[in-house]
């Protein structure tokens, strides 16, 4: 994967969740996990509790099996 200019706030909001004194937490991710890192933060902001839109319509692309980027 290409490391793209826009990734340094993948990599703040990694540092600050893993931050711990007695770690050097520069070697815990690198550009090869952003793709992965995104998705686990769009799901964990997705599945907070203290979002309260509908989510019938992402829910029904995961009971049905269906990748909803293929709908554009």
């Amino acid at each position: 994967m290409e490391e793209e200019r826009n990734d340094c706030g993948i990599f703040s909001v990694m540092f600050f969740e893993r931050w711990d004194v007695t770690i050097d937490v520069r070697w815990a991710f690198d550009f090869s996990d952003i793709e992965n890192i995104r998705v686990k933060l769009a799901n964990s902001v997705f599945s907070s509790p203290t979002n309260l839109v509908d989510k019938a319509l992402v829910n029904f692309f995961y009971e049905q099996d269906l990748d909803p980027r293929l709908f554009k």
